[in-house]
Formats: C-alpha cells, structure tokens, sequence
C-alpha cells in the first residue's frame, strides 16, 4: 500500500458501525521529527484510551487539559484536546445530534402518553356500557378486589397481545432505521431496551385501566340497577373524565404536528438556501500523497499543476482548482493575532481557513467584490497572499478598504503575516446553515494539504465527466487514484439526510399521533351516542330535526377544538423552543406551520365524529323506545 511493502499480522471482528461490504486496514501511526509540525496541524486525529479499573470518567478531562500545555507554549493554545466517553460520541458528538436523540425520546412518549389515554378514555366508555353487568356481579357478591383484578387482567390481555404486536413490528421497523440512518443492518435487539419496553407496556396497562375501575367501583350499588335501562348515559363526572383526557389527547398531538411542521419547514428552507455559490455540476475528488515518490520537495506542487492543467483541458471541463477543507465543510480553527487595527493578545479569535489553489474562485463563480483574484505570481510569494470575504472585513475592517492590508498569525510556534488582496462575496458554506454569516480566510498554496480535493466545474452532469477526469488524473501519475469522488449536490444532500430522516420521524409520530386521537373521538362519540339513543329518540319524537341532533353532539366536539387549540398552541411553543438548535430560518410560530397544522386536526376530530353523529341522527324513536 501507497509504494510500501506489509505484512498482515492479525485479523479483527467486523466494525459494527460499517456495512459489510467496506473493508478497513488498520496501520500503526509514526511520526518522525520532520513530520512533527504537520502533524500538530491536523485535525483528522482522535486518540482513545481505556481508563484504569476504579478512574473516573472526569479524570479523562484533566488529563486532556494536561495534554493540551505543551501546544500552548508553543504558540498552539487555540488547540485544545477534550477528553469525552465513547458512548458519548458515537451519536451525540454534536449539540444538534444530541437535541435529535431526545426529541425523538420525547415524540415517542408524547405518542405513549396519546396511546395511554386513548385506552383509557375508550375504556372508561365502555365501562359506562358494562355498568348494569358490574352491579349484578357486585349484588352477587363480587367484592371491589375481585371486581378490579377482573378489569386489570382484561387491561393486561390487551397489553399482552398489543405488545406482541408491537414487538413483531419492531423486527422490521427496526431494519427500516438501519437502512434510513446508515446503521449496520445487523443489529440487534438491546435486551434491555426490550425489558423497558416491556415495563413501560405493563405500567400503561395498568394506568389505562385505573380510571374505569375507579368509575365502577363508585357506581356498583342498586342506584345503577335503579338507573339503567331509561336514564342509561354518561353521568356527568364521567363525562369530565372524558372530556379532559381528549383535550390532554388533542393538545399533544397538536403538539407534534406544529413541531413536525417546524421541522419539515426548516428543512425546506435549509435546501433551498444555496451556500453561496453554484452548487450544480460541481465535482468533488480527493488524492493522497503518500509513498517515496512524493518524498522530494516539489513533486507535490508540480502533479497539482499539472493535473489541473490536464483536467481543465478536458471537454466539457470548464475550471478546476485544488482545496482543503473542500466548502460547505470547514470549522473556525484559523487564529487572528492582528488584522487591521485589531491586536489581540493569546486569546486571538478564530475564523475559518481555506487552503486553495489558483482557479478556486473562478471555479465556485464566487462573486469578486474588491481586488483581484489569485494568479499564478502569487504561489510562493512572501508575505503569502489571501482573499477575505465580506463577513472578514466587515469583522475587521469595518467601513474601510481591507484591500492591502494585512493578516498576523502563528504558524507552527512562529509568526506569520500574510497580505489581502481581494474581498468576495460571504458564502455561508457551513453545512450548519448558521443564521450568522462566519469570517473567513482564503490562503493560496501550492500544496493545499497532504490529502487536498480536487473541485472541478463542468458544463454537463459531472458524472458524465467522471471517466475522463480520473484518466487525465493517471495520465499525470498512474498510481495516484482519485478516491472519495461525489458531487456538491449529493455531499450535501447527505449532510441534510439526518435532518430529513428526523423530519419523516417526527411527522410520521405526529400522524400516528393525530390516528390514534381520531380512533379515540370515534369510538368515544359512538359509545356516548349509543348510550344516549333512547334520549336521541325521544327528542326526534318531539320533533327535533336531524340538524339539531347533529349539533347537540358536534357542539361538545367543538368545546373540545376550543379548549385543546390553545392548549396545544402553547405546548407547541415550548417545545419548538426547545428544538431551537434543529431549526434554521423558522420561528416558534410560522403562520404557514400554525393553520396547516390546526387544519389538520380540525378536518381530523370533525370527521371522526361526524359518521358515528350522522348515525344517531337517523335513529328510529318507535324502536328506541318499543326496546326500552
């Protein structure tokens, strides 16, 4: 590998976290004294240890800080190593990633909570039907213990044969997340995550079956063998009970549905917003210099050159530069030790940095604001030549010209400065799509770095262009591959494909949710309508019309709107705030989001309560009251 010879002397266990078909090669790290320098200034480096039996985990955060000492006296102190457990960045190395968890935790209990009370409330209405069957089991001599175990194991048989369910869904829903998030498809079930599955099922069965047994352990005595028959119905304490578990239900998934908006909205404006230049036809590759061959001082500059040379003079090719990092991508790690009038001390500010080779702004089409752009006079010059974008100079230089100017940093211990020469345009080429614009340094170099990108602009699909380009590239040097080759476009798409997939997520959580309500107005309004039918038919009887009957049931479903819509407004508000790290360019109250989202629902409770209602309407008085 790379010109040099290996040898294999072990095998290991598959990496869980790539799929099967990538293979991994591990090789020991060595640097010698003339690397030293290089290897301080790169970024791509993570050291792991396995702490000592009995350490704690905070230990891993001095002995960092300890570490970090040394870079600092030599002039490296923005650098700062950080010491955090494994578990913690496998999937939450970033704020945003760690938000994302805990919404998803908190949709799925939010729909939890929705499933509960669903239950409950339907059970609670059915338990209003089984009353008269209760107070004859109670006269009988069923005492409340034994009339409760009888309600909790008909919850728990629910339970059971939901959770079976659940958990043979799971198999494949399970595999359908692997693939959506790029997780290896072999992964299996957590025994734990199944035993607290499981104690959250039983803990919901037992919840959804308090409120109807609390309801017949009251009303098993002779008043309800009195009652039933003609003033059979829904007392009125029941109908509290109900009523407030359908605003709780309304108002959550309410709820999901203004955050599932918000994200799926933010996600629209994150694709539509273009990251400064054209991202279309834009082609991204990487090469390595490794091995004895480009040892000599020189022969990296020279195959760039070249390269460069032989791809644009490709058809269809229209410019072609070398950077890294290649934009959207890029952290503010650059120090500013001076910059116009601006002197800091050892706490210097940090911009981002840019190594580019000539052709970079051509082949972006970022647009030149002052000055000019890079020639080929400037490689190697000394004091070194940049270009800064608006955002730098109105940072730095605020109202003047920072054209001439000059830039004072460190560069392996030593002071470097280094002359502007141009201003373009501010591309917001941050991946994270920051609301604020970030200074930035653009530095031509011969040699970008020790493993650069090449970008390339072409006038056709840039796949298309592909073949040609990788043969011009080993017409320059047979063995130097291009590796990592993707568009812009699709490099970008697959930064935004968390953010998508966490938007099918929640949504698809805030329609179960929004279901699971509807199924429960359904099943609530035709209980209560059955339970009402001998006073539905004594009313048509006396003349009322269908349009009245209609609107006795419909008003209560309206009530419910008028209470839940704001009690869902105002849940939605606190957890878009909450979700303020996931959203870009939207608000916790986006008009669009807002009536989309109570349209929704109100299309959703009125139809689910509009068939059972019509059904009662058309209720016969003479048999209603030839069977009471």
């Amino acid at each position: 590998m790379n010109d040099e010879p290996h040898t294999i002397i072990g095998v290991v266990h598959p990496d869980p976290w790539l799929l099967p078909e990538v293979s991994k090669v591990y090789v020991p790290a060595m640097f010698d004294a003339s690397e030293s320098t290089r290897a301080r200034n790169n970024f791509d480096w993570e050291g792991y240890a396995r702490l000592r039996p009995g350490a704690a985990p905070e230990a891993i955060g001095v002995e960092a800080a300890s570490a970090s000492w040394p870079m600092r006296r030599t002039g490296n102190g923005w650098r700062t190593l950080h010491g955090v457990p494994l578990t913690e960045t496998v999937f939450v190395d970033r704020e945003e990633n760690r938000q994302a968890l805990l919404l998803l935790q908190t949709t799925v209990g939010f729909v939890l909570f929705i499933a509960c009370m669903n239950v409950g409330s339907l059970l609670l209405a059915r338990a209003t039907a089984r009353q008269h069957e209760f107070t004859l089991r109670a006269a009988l001599g069923a005492g409340r213990g034994r009339l409760f175990r009888q309600l909790l194991a008909e919850s728990l048989l629910l339970a059971s044969a939901a959770g079976i369910g659940g958990l043979l869904l799971s198999v494949g829903g399970s595999r359908v997340v692997a693939n959506v998030w790029g997780w290896h498809p072999t992964a299996s079930f957590d025994p734990r995550v199944l035993a607290f599955t499981s104690a959250v099922g039983l803990g919901t069965a037992i919840l959804a079956s308090l409120a109807p047994a609390r309801h017949l352990l009251q009303h098993s005595d002779e008043t309800a063998l009195r009652e039933h028959g003609r003033t059979a119905g829904v007392n009125q304490k029941s109908r509290r009970i109900l009523q407030a578990l359908l605003v709780c239900e309304i108002s959550l998934a309410l709820a999901l549905l203004l955050g599932a908006g918000a994200l799926i909205k933010s996600l629209s404006v994150r694709l539509q917003r273009t990251p400064g230049f054209a991202t279309a036809n834009l082609l991204l590759a990487r090469t390595h210099f490794l091995g004895a061959r480009y040892a000599a001082a020189g022969t990296k500059a020279e195959f760039i050159r070249r390269a460069v040379d032989q791809i644009e003079s490709l058809p269809g090719v229209r410019a072609a530069a070398v950077v890294d990092p290649y934009p959207p991508a890029g952290d503010a790690a650059f120090p500013v030790r001076a910059a116009g009038a601006h002197v800091f001390g050892d706490d210097p500010p940090l911009v981002r940095h840019r190594s580019v080779t000539v052709g970079y702004v051509r082949t972006l089409a970022i647009r030149m604001i002052r000055g000019r752009d890079f020639d080929r006079r400037d490689v190697g010059s000394v004091p070194g030549k940049v270009i800064i974008n608006e955002a730098m100079a109105r940072r730095f230089w605020p109202g003047e010209n920072p054209v001439g100017g000059s830039i004072a940093t460190t560069r392996g211990g030593a002071p470097a400065v280094l002359d502007v020469i141009g201003v373009v345009a501010t591309a917001d080429n941050n991946i994270e799509y920051r609301n604020e614009p970030r200074p930035e340094i653009i530095e031509l170099a011969a040699v970008p770095s020790q493993a650069p990108w090449f970008m390339i602009r072409t006038d056709r699909d840039a796949m298309q262009v592909l073949p040609s380009i990788r043969a011009a590239v080993l017409a320059v040097d047979p063995n130097q591959p291009l590796a990592a080759v993707r568009t812009v476009e699709g490099w970008i798409a697959q930064e935004s494909a968390g953010h998508r997939s966490l938007s099918q997520f929640l949504a698809s959580f805030a329609v179960l949710a929004l279901a699971l309500v509807a199924i429960g107005i359904y099943g609530i309004v035709s209980y209560t309508a059955w339970l009402r039918r001998r006073e539905v038919g004594v009313r048509i009887a006396l003349g009322a019309s269908r349009a009245s009957i209609v609107g006795l049931f419909l008003g209560d479903t309206v009530r419910l709107l008028i209470v839940s819509i704001p009690l869902g407004l105002a849940s939605s508000w606190a957890l878009t705030r909450w979700m303020a790290a996931l959203l870009f360019g939207v608000g916790p109250a986006e008009p669009t989001v807002l009536v989309t989202a109570c349209g929704c629902v109100v299309a959703a409770i009125s139809l689910a309560a509009i068939r059972p209602v019509w059904q009662c309407s058309r209720t016969d008085p003479a048999s209603v009251l030839r069977a009471e």
